[in-house]
């Protein structure tokens, strides 16, 4: 994660989930429209091992899918349609989830893009992950703006032997635990992933242990407000537009 030192980073989670169908191109072209500094997206493995961005173990939620991903192969991935649930406006055309690939190349460094690797289960299956996703990141020239995250901190500290120029991002789903900075700076990584609802006190601690902190699920002003007065680096949010427009008012 590259912070700013004025203001914290604006990342579309999922490109915006609640402005467009997440994980989509939409979503991602939406957050670059926007400005966003970054585009985080959710990854996992096809049956033939090609990194797609779709947020469940399953289908059906975003997709008309239904069934694991994981039993489906790239090219049956790309004749679903990963925008048959959106509702909201705007209206979009139907697209399939989108690789990894794809995401990238629409990228293309000029923004940041947050990996997410989902847990998949077993450590071979969690390891298949991590080589899918660093060999299209080379393939497409990103290590250098790319942020890989995970609950997971095996596959972060296996990324950062194998491709040390990948940012890495610790995802906590509580507070960090004593001692626990120092575990993760034995293996490179620099910042965390808190959630919002664990409060200033998480936050504080991070920041205490000289590690960067990126806060999700904070969607209104007053709270991103108060992050912003703790320090932290970077504000995730569904409502990218409505956090572009508070941060131009700083």
């Amino acid at each position: 994660m590259h912070a700013r030192s004025d203001r914290p980073l604006l990342v579309a989670h999922r490109g915006g989930a609640a402005e467009a169908p997440e994980n989509t191109l939409a979503a991602v072209r939406h957050a670059l429209a926007l400005g966003a500094d970054a585009v985080e997206v959710d990854v996992r493995l096809t049956a033939d091992g090609v990194p797609v961005c779709l947020h469940d173990a399953t289908l059906e939620r975003t997709t008309n899918g239904r069934g694991p991903l994981a039993r489906q192969t790239a090219a049956t991935i790309g004749r679903l349609d990963a925008t048959a649930h959106w509702r909201a406006t705007p209206r979009v055309e139907p697209e399939p989830p989108p690789m990894l690939a794809a995401v990238l190349a629409l990228v293309a460094g000029h923004a940041q893009v947050f990996v997410e690797l989902k847990p998949l289960g077993t450590r071979a299956a969690e390891a298949r992950l991590v080589e899918a996703v660093l060999h299209t990141l080379e393939a497409h020239h990103a290590l250098g703006w790319t942020t890989a995250l995970s609950f997971d901190w095996s596959s972060l500290a296996a990324i950062r032997r194998r491709a040390p120029a990948v940012a890495t991002q610790a995802l906590l789903d509580r507070p960090l635990y004593p001692g626990e900075a120092a575990r993760l700076a034995t293996v490179g990584v620099a910042s965390v992933g808190l959630p919002a609802r664990y409060g200033d006190d998480a936050v504080a601690t991070a920041r205490a242990a000289g590690l960067l902190v990126n806060v999700w699920g904070a969607e209104d002003a007053a709270t991103w407000q108060r992050l912003r007065a703790l320090g932290v680096a970077a504000l995730t949010t569904d409502r990218p537009a409505a956090l572009r427009a508070w941060l131009r008012t700083l």
